[in-house]
């Protein structure tokens, strides 16, 4: 029946994310985890101390990753499908090998691996792999979903927040409007000709300008960390100085490489990218994020479906039936 599924035995789903503090609190000890048990100087807690307070005290990532997960299993269950799922994070509790201890004790011997980020990496999601791979040994069977920008329906759901976003803009604004696609930028490290992170990220960008018609827009990377190393650039503030001397007075930011909000988009984008905005005269808008929006979540569920030789899945409902669905909700 519809909405229940029929229990798989022996299947399950590892929904991952980087983890985030959701406090103040939280916060030393989730840095010093990414540096390996080292102590965050100083100075650098203090900074991220303040990014946290400018965005209300704590990151929504993991509670949203949570939710996503949720909409993930209900949307697999209105397929017919009904699977163990567990939430694990890179940085914070539940780790990794927690949410895989979690699905092995329920019995589960096959887990399809999501990490939520569209586009693949070997430094980036490559990353997760890794740890699952060394957690789940012998006694796991893996089937992971390396990336799903080219998943039906995605192009289409940052297509419709670009377009939302522009239309925010005043008509007939004071000059030219441009559109900036970001994605997390990575460390530039090694031969890096077989990393197909940056191919993806501009496929992405390339079809949603295409289906917009667009004439003025570019690609620039966000978040690098202060390692020393370079990075994947143009970072989206110099980028801004760059659209701003072609002469746009109107600017639209799409961060599409973040299935959530978190201390990336509310602070990168959503203070200081917008601030720098401002301070060079441009009108400036973002895109909505896509969280737990239900359209995210079913095009993952059919994803995960296809990868455990589910082929027979329903037609995925048409962008006008989920505004309809939507418009019945609020009535």
């Amino acid at each position: 029946m519809a909405g229940e599924g029929v229990r798989v035995a022996g299947l399950g789903l590892l929904v991952l994310a980087h983890g985030a503090a959701e406090c103040l609190d939280e916060v030393e000890a989730y840095y010093a985890h990414i540096l390996h048990g080292r102590r965050v100087p100083a100075g650098r807690l203090e900074a991220l101390l303040r990014r946290y307070r400018a965005i209300g005290g704590g990151s929504p990532l993991n509670r949203l990753t949570r939710a996503q997960a949720a909409g993930i299993a209900a949307a697999l269950r209105d397929l017919g499908l009904a699977i163990h799922v567990a939430t694990g994070f890179l940085h914070t509790p539940p780790f990794i090998e927690d949410a895989l201890r979690q699905l092995q004790a329920g019995g589960v011997r096959r887990v399809v691996v999501l990490v939520m980020t569209p586009y693949y990496s070997p430094l980036g999601t490559g990353v997760y792999f890794d740890r699952v791979q060394q957690a789940a040994g012998s006694g796991l069977d893996l089937v992971p979903v390396r990336q799903w920008h080219d998943e039906p329906g995605f192009v289409e759901l940052l297509h419709d927040r670009v377009r939302a976003a522009l239309d925010t803009l005043p008509a007939g604004g004071s000059g030219p409007c441009h559109v900036i696609f970001t994605a997390h930028s990575l460390p530039l490290v090694g031969e890096t000709s077989d990393d197909p992170y940056v191919d993806q990220f501009t496929a992405t960008a390339r079809a949603i300008a295409a289906r917009l018609g667009l004439d003025r827009w570019s690609t620039c990377y966000q978040s690098a960390s202060l390692t020393g190393t370079p990075w994947l650039g143009p970072d989206v503030l110099d980028e801004l100085d760059r659209v701003r001397a072609t002469g746009a007075r109107q600017v639209v930011i799409c961060p599409t490489s973040f299935a959530a909000d978190n201390l990336e988009v509310l602070y990168d984008i959503g203070f200081e990218a917008r601030r720098h905005a401002q301070e060079l005269g441009m009108a400036v808008a973002l895109t909505a994020p896509l969280n737990d929006d239900p359209a995210l979540l079913n095009l993952l569920a059919r994803a995960v479906a296809r990868r455990l030789g589910y082929r027979r899945l329903p037609a995925a409902r048409s962008r006008s039936a989920r505004q309809a669905e939507r418009s019945a909700e609020r009535a």
